[in-house]
């Protein structure tokens, strides 16, 4: 069965949240262009991650990667 947690290019969620980090980073020094809830995504992102309780499931990732495309390349 295809779904969003194989489609992401990772086998499991420890490969999934090694990228989350990197682009939950990336995007917590560049939120003054954000929408407000864009903005609010990214630290609640960063909030979960800083409490070690990050779990991202494949939509957040795909979100994520959307917005790192939108405001960092």
């Amino acid at each position: 069965m295809t779904n969003l947690w194989n489609q992401t290019g990772h086998d499991s969620i420890d490969e999934r949240n090694t990228e989350a980090i990197r682009l939950i980073e990336e995007l917590s020094v560049n939120t003054e262009s954000m929408q407000a809830h864009e903005r609010q995504f990214v630290a609640d992102m960063s909030d979960r991650k800083d409490r070690q309780e990050l779990r991202c499931s494949g939509k957040q990732l795909y979100w994520l990667r959307d917005l790192y495309e939108k405001y960092c390349i």
